[in-house]
């Protein structure tokens, strides 16, 4: 990822596929290529497109990001939430997709975050309030949460160490 941060490299397919190939490294058979097969997700309330639609529905929220006037925060929870709806991997989505929030994070100036295990509920919930209701707070108020906790760490570091 260091290396798309210094290159300056602004998210593209090629770049979304180069961090899936970074995630998936343990399966190089399926690391940074789209899916060929439709899946289904357990309990979702929504299905993932078919195989033949990932990369212009990719194409099509990329544009939507970038064009997007909308703080980053909440640019970045639309993006997480349509690219996990997308399912584009056969594998490693939700580890790719939360890699990509810390890339838009922190090519955005903020601080990269660590979606804890025990939210899991929550980050779940946020799905479930997009398909259902259209509803992007649940998803930006979790990574704004977060942003937040990571500024307070970082000060309350900075104070200790300025006594």
């Amino acid at each position: 990822m260091n290396e798309l941060l210094n290159d300056n490299l602004e998210i593209d397919l090629k770049t979304i596929k180069h961090l899936h190939y970074f995630v998936l490294q343990s399966n190089k058979m399926n690391a940074g290529i789209f899916r060929k097969l439709p899946v289904s997700i357990l309990n979702a309330s929504h299905q993932p497109v078919q195989p033949y639609l990932i990369e212009p529905k990719l194409e099509q929220l990329l544009e939507q990001y970038f064009n997007s006037s909308d703080h980053i925060i909440k640019k970045i929870a639309k993006f997480h939430l349509e690219f996990e709806s997308i399912h584009p991997f056969i594998d490693g989505n939700g580890r790719t997709g939360r890699l990509l929030i810390n890339y838009q994070l922190i090519k955005n100036g903020y601080y990269p975050i660590d979606i804890k295990f025990v939210n899991r509920d929550l980050y779940y919930q946020a799905f479930d309030d997009y398909h259902k209701k259209n509803d992007l707070t649940t998803m930006t108020n979790l990574i704004a949460n977060y942003e937040l906790l990571r500024l307070n760490f970082y000060i309350r570091i900075l104070k200790e160490n300025s006594l």
